[in-house]
């Protein structure tokens, strides 16, 4: 603020060093940078120009030879250690042309204007890289929404803009956490829980989030505490406690930024005493919730964890981490110590699959040793990566995820893009997708399933048995069989919301509200209620229409509109909460839900389309199908938001029986029964889709599926396969109808089937030829 910091580094040790940060921001998409009053010769030889003022710097260094296309901001110019040089107006005119875009805090304002069109009158700038700057400028206000503005109500502001920060602090920790060696293979025992295990945080005198986290899942765990100015005593008592456990986790926390005296980074001379001690003890696994650089002073640690951050979020995913429920996905930043090298980051063998009376896998697990779930072809994945991002690039998509699972170990899961064609936010592993007709398996098919299961629902009754009001009506004969197999003669789909819209194609104002009441209770979409009752409406629709496909397979989403309907009325309860309450929550499932606005921020939901034919917005965090959303939301066709780790526990639960997590939810005999061909006039299971019999197309799944294969596919770009044969489980999520459904090259390309053919090829698996025989069998059966 005073005067220009000076950086006496050549160019090739900022190169290695000090760049290194922004050029990784810049790969990833960072859109904005600030630069900074320094004074830097290795990047600008005239003396009292700083950075923020330097062409070298700005135009040829960061944008030509780093490849930043984003916008460009000043530090505050009226800052002493660049205003101190040059009198106002000059300051504003000389940080454009060193390629800035944005220019803060100018003293002078007016001047600073007039000097610039001074410039351009002169020749000194051109017009164009004047309208260049301001296109810039204008594309990412247009990016941030601001085209369509809308006040900001002031009320609970403060509440509002964090909501989201807990999230964002969570996922940037486990996008960090970083495992930077094991030398003694103590984390398997940890993760396997084989022997006793103690706790030491130093810097610490009570409880903390990471050692509350680990307490859940190690029985018999004991903290003791090593705050500041602990006398000696008390360091060479919890010396020989750290031998008398068979692991020892040592976690150092409230540490502080910089390095203070003698490189401590915030910890006394007592603490790091006692760290030097154990440091060399074959039981110890030092957990490091701070800057690394303090790992210079311990390199003899033979195990050790690095978290870069102190607080609730991070210290829940090290815990997470350290029990081998979450992957380490982060490298060291730096260089402490030969053998804790910058970019590290090795495998962590987690726990090997626990057997049952089954031979089955209790859940669904990460691996960290892709090996251990029968990957023999690591090509194969490096190709499925560059096609995933290939089909980004190419507008198949903004972005998606891809999982892949073994024998219940997660071998691949990935995520490509962004939420939308902005570019906005990088999709992770923990955004929430609308998976569209994945509803039908993931929600409505499970609940009957368990009606059927408990003898509650008969396939073979009819619809009016169990639905009164049908009666009087060609629904009435319809047997549940058939609406599970969709050859029950309805229709394919009925536009439910045409007839809401006025004149001028807006949501009719009699039918709509932009505010909640007691008449208009049912969110269709942001600011946007339809009246309660106009479910009545949607259903007399239905019941009026006639039956056109009697005989014939034809998809119908109606099919499971009566599905839902059956069994709410079978269960008395709501299908969003009897799916909640009978399956996710038992299953432990976090991301998987109806209506995601109720339990999550819009920040970790990726939107649909921008529909312009409807609800005039960009739907985000409510259900992008018509007839859904005018249902509140709650359909058996569609409705159900989840991440890719949830849809396949879902899908790894089936494949394994019916059984997850030491749970039973069905009979082996049920999930066969459901999953297998059931139709004489289509490939379909009982809800569930299957692969095409024919031995050379498969349909909508990979050729090498074997016939035991069963999932869904869905509307915005989704699907789920497993292959009980196999034991492979396969989930592919995306947002193809952003912005528009009208993009249907993820149909042309056959994108997620070609991604499938990937993972079986990376395990090896042949093309299959055998689907025919196996649905001739399958049939036999069931018939």
């Amino acid at each position: 603020h005073k005067d220009l910091p000076t950086i006496n580094k050549s160019l090739a040790q900022l190169e290695a060093l000090e760049f290194y940060p922004f050029r990784r921001m810049i790969d990833a998409g960072v859109q904005s940078m600030m630069v900074a009053h320094l004074d830097i010769p290795a990047l600008e030889k005239e003396p009292h120009i700083p950075t923020t003022l330097s062409s070298n710097t700005i135009n040829v260094y960061l944008k030509s030879k780093m490849g930043f296309q984003g916008l460009v901001f000043t530090d505050a110019l009226n800052m002493q250690g660049v205003a101190k040089y040059f009198e106002p107006g000059d300051v504003d005119l000389r940080a454009f042309m060193a390629g800035n875009d944005v220019l803060l805090f100018s003293q002078d304002v007016p001047t600073a204007i007039n000097k610039i069109q001074a410039a351009i009158n002169e020749d000194k700038i051109s017009r164009m890289e004047l309208e260049l700057r301001v296109k810039k400028i204008l594309a990412a206000k247009y990016r941030a929404g601001l085209a369509n503005r809308k006040d900001v109500k002031v009320e609970n502001a403060t509440a509002d803009l964090n909501r989201s920060t807990d999230e964002l602090i969570y996922q940037m920790s486990e996008a960090s956490a970083t495992f930077v060696r094991d030398r003694n293979q103590l984390v398997n025992k940890l993760i396997r829980k084989s022997g006793t295990v103690s706790y030491i945080g130093v810097n610490a005198s009570g409880s903390t989030d990471l050692y509350n986290e680990l307490k859940t899942e190690l029985t018999g765990i004991k903290a003791k505490w090593l705050p500041k100015g602990s006398s000696t005593a008390a360091v060479n008592a919890l010396v020989t406690a750290a031998s008398a456990t068979d692991i020892c986790i040592v976690a150092v926390h409230d540490m502080g930024f910089y390095p203070s005296s003698g490189g401590r980074y915030g910890l006394d001379a007592q603490q790091m005493s006692f760290l030097k001690q154990v440091q060399a003890r074959k039981n110890v696994i030092l957990v490091l919730m701070g800057n690394p650089y303090l790992l210079q002073h311990f390199c003899s640690f033979r195990t050790v964890f690095t978290g870069y951050e102190d607080n609730e979020q991070s210290e829940k995913v090290m815990a997470s981490v350290m029990l081998g429920v979450t992957v380490a996905n982060g490298k060291l930043p730096v260089t402490p110590c030969d053998g804790m090298v910058m970019e590290t980051a090795p495998k962590l063998l987690a726990e090997k699959p626990k057997a049952t009376k089954d031979n089955v896998v209790d859940m669904l697990e990460p691996t960290y040793f892709i090996e251990d779930a029968g990957v023999v072809n690591r090509d194969a994945l490096d190709k499925l990566n560059l096609f995933l991002e290939r089909s980004v690039v190419d507008g198949v998509f903004p972005g998606c995820q891809v999982l892949a699972a073994k024998n219940g170990k997660v071998f691949y899961n990935r995520a490509f893009g962004y939420y939308d064609a902005y570019k906005s936010i990088k999709v992770d592993t923990n955004s929430i997708y609308d998976v569209a007709s994945l509803t039908k398996v993931l929600a409505t098919t499970l609940a009957v399933m368990e009606l059927y299961d408990q003898g509650k629902l008969d396939l073979d009754k009819t619809l009016s048995y169990y639905l009164p009001w049908v009666k009087g009506t060609d629904k009435e004969r319809l047997q549940i069989r058939d609406l599970l197999l969709h050859q029950a003669g309805l229709k394919s789909w009925i536009p439910f919301y045409t007839e809401t819209l006025d004149s001028n194609g807006k949501p009719d104002k009699a039918i709509y509200s932009n505010k909640a009441d007691a008449n208009f209770s049912v969110p269709v979409a942001r600011d946007l209620y339809i009246r309660k009752d106009y479910r009545d409406t949607i259903w007399k629709t239905i019941l009026t229409v006639p039956l056109e496909n009697k005989g014939r397979y034809v998809y119908s989403d109606l099919d499971f509109y009566f599905l839902a309907a059956v069994v709410e009325k079978l269960t008395g309860k709501t299908l969003d909460a009897y799916v909640d309450e009978h399956f996710y929550q038992p299953m432990g499932l976090k991301r998987i839900t109806y209506n995601p606005l109720s339990k999550f921020s819009s920040s970790v939901i990726v939107p649909t389309e921008n529909d312009m034919y409807f609800r005039m917005q960009t739907i985000r965090g409510y259900v992008h199908d018509q007839g859904a959303s005018m249902f509140g939301g709650v359909a058996g066709h569609a409705g159900i938001f989840a991440n890719a780790h949830d849809v396949a526990a879902i899908f790894q639960m089936l494949v394994q029986g019916g059984t997850y997590n030491g749970k039973r939810f069905f009979k082996k005999e049920t999930v066969a029964y459901f999953t297998a061909y059931n139709s004489r006039l289509s490939r379909r299971g009982l809800g569930f889709d299957k692969p095409d019999a024919d031995p050379y197309d498969a349909g909508p799944a990979g050729e090498r599926c074997s016939g035991y294969t069963f999932g869904h596919q869905g509307f915005t770009g989704t699907c789920a396969w497993a292959d009980p044969e196999t034991g492979v489980v396969f989930v592919f999520l995306s947002n193809r109808v952003n912005p528009s459904a009208d993009n249907k090259k993820i149909n042309h390309q056959s994108t997620r089937t070609v991604a499938q053919d990937y993972i079986y090829e990376a395990l090896g698996i042949p093309v299959n030829r055998n689907r025919a025989n196996v649905k001739k069998e399958q049939m036999a059966k069931v018939h």
